[in-house]
């Protein structure tokens, strides 16, 4: 409601001031009420949101630990860093990282190639996008994720690890 008084109020004074017709609040107008199921699953996300966070520090300590040897591990976490834990990153210094993703999908695990290189063209580029688009992959931890799940992610990593 003060969103539209505002705006209300604006176009009056725009008005008064002879600065014609044409409205700039109708060009940058933006309606940030969400649907109630919005709303309410945002809310929960919000919730939940530490729980997550403790859950995934969690295991990303694990798996760390079942991967502790593997020097394809990039992402090591201090505990004092105040990182989430939400992801583990790889290289593959044979710059074989889409292999790894294509590998990884046959065994049920997703792997993603480094940002921004999973946006440009297979083929083609070049500069530091293009080495990361070879040489990195990222592995998201969601908070669900299993021992068994756990484990099952060292063992393809340390099989393609092997392959290097």
């Amino acid at each position: 409601s003060w969103s539209a008084a505002s705006e209300r109020t604006g176009r009056w004074v725009q008005r008064l001031a002879g600065l014609g017709e044409e409205n700039f609040y109708d060009a940058g107008r933006t309606d940030s009420r969400m649907a109630s199921f919005n709303a309410r699953r945002a809310g929960g996300i919000l919730r939940g949101l530490e729980r997550d966070i403790c859950r995934r520090r969690e295991l990303h300590g694990q798996l760390l630990s079942l991967l502790q040897d593997c020097p394809q591990v990039l992402a090591r976490r201090d505990e004092d860093s105040g990182d989430a834990g939400a992801f583990l990153l790889f290289q593959s210094p044979a710059g074989r990282a889409r292999e790894w993703v294509g590998e990884a999908a046959r065994e049920g695990i997703t792997f993603r190639l480094s940002w921004p290189a999973y946006q440009e063209p297979a083929t083609g580029g070049s500069g530091s996008c293009a080495w990361l688009a070879e040489h990195l992959v990222i592995l998201e931890l969601h908070p669900e994720l299993r021992t068994k799940e756990l484990e099952q992610i060292a063992a393809c990593v340390r099989r393609l690890a092997a392959q290097e």
